[in-house]
C-alpha cells in the first residue's frame, strides 16, 4: 500500500532536485495578476468601496450609540483601512516610497 523506504527516499531526492528549477520560473513575467489587481483596485476606489466605507462608518457610529465600543473600533479601523489600502498598494507597486 505504501511505497517502500527506498522509493520514498528516491521520490524525496527527485523532488529536492527538481523543485528549485520549477520554483525559479514562478512569476517571472509580472503580468499574471495585473487584471485581478486592476479589478480589485477598481472596486475599492470606485462606488462599491465608497459604499462599503460609508456603511462601515455608519456601523461605527451606531455601535458608539449602543455602547459597543469594541465593535465601533473594529468598524472604524476597517473604514480607514478600506480608504487607505489602494494608496499603499499603488505606492508599493510603483516603488515611490
Amino acid at each position: 500500500m505504501f511505497p517502500s523506504r527506498r522509493m520514498q527516499l528516491f521520490l524525496t531526492a527527485l523532488a529536492v532536485l527538481f523543485l528549485p528549477a520549477i520554483v525559479s520560473f514562478a512569476g517571472t513575467g509580472g503580468t499574471e495578476l495585473n487584471s485581478l489587481y486592476a479589478e480589485i483596485a477598481g472596486w475599492v476606489t470606485g462606488a462599491p468601496g465608497k459604499i462599503l466605507a460609508a456603511a462601515l462608518f455608519v456601523c461605527a457610529v451606531y455601535c458608539v450609540c449602543c455602547c459597543s465600543y469594541t465593535m465601533a473600533i473594529v468598524a472604524f479601523v476597517l473604514t480607514v483601512t478600506l480608504t487607505i489600502i489602494p494608496n499603499i498598494v499603488n505606492t508599493r507597486f510603483t516603488g515611490l516610497f
